[in-house]
């Protein structure tokens, strides 16, 4: 202590090197880490409830489920689908094994049988047709000079029938020729080039056919000259020969179908799968899995599952009652460490960082059990509070302490910065003049101002010196107000 000139008391204050430490204090309420509300996302009747309030569920835990029989067995039949196409998929990729092409190429030599059977019966059934039947009222029908006996409605129309005679005539040559040069292994042109003659003359023979069907159906006793048993003997005879020809037709036509199939898969399989079709059946592939994921999408939605880790705090079901899509009928609160929940105002939050230590003291415990945490999470954005900017915060437990529980109130030191062996003076003591900072030192008996940057400061009323004093200076504190 030393006296003024004007009598006044003057203390003083030795600089010692200490240690720095900036907090604030603040209240919150301890909060699980998570919490959920859960519902089921369509309506339904609650087919099973598998937990009750207080158990302790894993990740995934099915909690509830409504009545889904339907959509379990959908995602049976998309996982079949799914399973066929890839399957489909490696075959592709692999090619066909030697004794799936041997098999392929069996099948086309049996149909290729069939079909030179198929045709040679269609030659001679439509041959048979117009010798037995046609040419009842032709004659020489099978010559280069038929003539018709009944009376067509025209010359032109019976010189068209006579001339479609002897068309079907030489046609029926024709084909019976290349019929006789097909064998058991005649080949794929072969077989098409006989095809396409003897479908030309079936064709012919069914056209004059329907013809001559017409003619008979016009004829009568007065413009025939003929009988009536004798017109419908005509008639009977036509008619039979058209249902022989489109008979034999359909059969040589079955025929084919098999051949042409059996032809088109065995040169597919022969000449291996093409990069095209490999790719359009690797779209099959992910379109099956795109239907199935859908189909299982469908199914978690008739389930009420564990989003976390937690306890059930609230089940708000009944087996048998319908549910309502998108209301909160289950809570879920996440067990471990628990969190605190704070709002710092405006004026603290620029101190406080993720990560900053922090003490905790619980009101249910008293301010002598204390609990560490540290800063996890700060709002980037403001929340008002009774008209104060503050910034939500959230602090989590560094420990996993079992006397903590969710809601209890929190008391809250927040260490903002801490620093060791610097030189801390009271803010009050610091003048300043000119945007400099001054302080009074003694050294003897004579007191100077000597000029200081400053540092850090604490809510307190601490601050940090960077430069201008070092330890053992003795620093002049203010006057008292009061004289000696």
């Amino acid at each position: 202590m030393i006296l003024g000139g004007n009598g006044t008391k003057q203390e003083t204050m030795t600089i010692r090197r200490s240690d720095f430490v900036s907090q604030i204090s603040i209240s919150g309420k301890v909060v699980a880490t998570k919490n959920a509300e859960l519902g089921l996302d369509q309506s339904g009747r609650i087919s099973g409830i598998y937990a009750k309030v207080g158990d302790i569920v894993k990740t995934g835990t099915v909690i509830a489920t409504i009545e889904n029989n339907t959509f379990r067995a959908d995602i049976s039949q998309k996982q079949a689908t799914l399973e066929k196409e890839y399957a489909k998929l490696v075959s592709l990729q692999k090619g066909t094994r030697s004794e799936r092409l041997s098999i392929y190429r069996q099948e086309y030599a049996d149909t290729s049988v069939a079909l030179v059977i198929a045709m040679r019966n269609a030659y001679l059934q439509t041959e048979s047709a117009f010798l037995s039947k046609v040419d009842l009222i032709y004659q020489n029908g099978n010559t280069v000079n038929p003539t018709i006996d009944v009376n067509p409605q025209s010359d032109t129309e019976k010189r068209q029938v006579e001339q479609d005679r002897l068309l079907v005539t030489e046609k029926l040559k024709l084909w019976r020729l290349s019929l006789n040069e097909l064998s058991s292994t005649a080949s794929s042109s072969q077989i098409k080039s006989t095809r396409l003659i003897g479908n030309e003359t079936m064709e012919l023979a069914k056209n004059l056919i329907d013809r001559l069907i017409i003619i008979t159906g016009n004829l009568s006793v007065n413009n025939s000259g003929t009988s009536q048993s004798d017109i419908d003997a005509d008639r009977s005879a036509i008619n039979s020969a058209g249902q022989q020809v489109s008979t034999a037709t359909a059969s040589e036509q079955n025929a084919y179908a098999a051949w042409n199939s059996a032809y088109n898969t065995l040169i597919l399989e022969e000449s291996g799968s093409t990069s095209e079709d490999i790719a359009a059946q690797v779209a099959q592939v992910r379109s099956a899995e795109a239907d199935l994921v859908s189909a299982q999408a469908q199914l978690k939605k008739t389930m009420i599952v564990a989003p976390f880790d937690g306890i059930i705090t609230k089940i708000d079901l009944k087996v048998g009652e319908i549910s309502s899509p998108s209301a909160s009928q289950i809570s879920l609160m996440s067990m471990g460490v628990f969190e605190v929940e704070s709002y710092i105002p405006e004026i603290n939050i620029a101190r406080v960082k993720i990560n900053d230590p922090a003490v905790i003291t619980l009101d249910a415990y008293g301010a002598n059990v204390s609990f560490k945490a540290s800063v996890l999470t700060i709002d980037p954005a403001e929340t008002m509070k009774d008209g104060v900017s503050t910034y939500k915060t959230r602090l989590r437990f560094t420990d996993n302490d079992p006397r903590i529980k969710s809601g209890m109130t929190a008391n809250i030191v927040v260490i903002t910065e801490k620093k060791s062996s610097v030189i801390i003076i009271p803010q009050s003591i610091i003048t300043t003049e000119n945007d400099k900072k001054f302080v009074r030192v003694k050294k003897g008996n004579i007191i100077n101002s000597v000029e200081i940057t400053t540092g850090s400061s604490t809510g307190l009323g601490q601050v940090e010196i960077t430069s201008g004093l070092n330890e053992g200076d003795m620093v002049v504190l203010p006057p008292l107000s009061e004289t000696i």
